[in-house]
């Protein structure tokens, strides 16, 4: 089987980032960490969006060490582990109290 992503981001918003600290406790606040630090250039922050471009991110390969991951502050970014994956860490999502 092919890889097919490296890292996504389950949960992102166009709002501003204080607006999105007042609902969400780990929304997505649009620093641009993970655009600013990842090697491949492959996280773009696109029309208030962060965006992935899966085929440069895989290309460049795992000596990237997913930096994007461990940079982001609110913990949004996250390693693709599949669609499994993806369902048990929205269930972790929190909203703010």
């Amino acid at each position: 089987m092919s890889l097919k992503a490296r890292v996504h981001v389950p949960c992102s918003t166009k709002d501003l980032g204080k607006n999105v600290r007042k609902v969400c406790e780990v929304g997505c606040i649009s620093c641009q960490m993970c655009v600013k630090k990842c090697p491949a250039e492959a996280v773009a922050y696109v029309d208030g969006l962060i965006t992935i471009d899966h085929p440069k991110c895989i290309a460049y390969g795992p000596e990237c060490q997913e930096i994007c991951v461990e940079k982001c502050p609110r913990n949004i970014m996250r390693k693709y582990e599949g669609r499994a994956a993806i369902a048990r860490q929205a269930d972790g999502l929190k909203m703010a109290s």
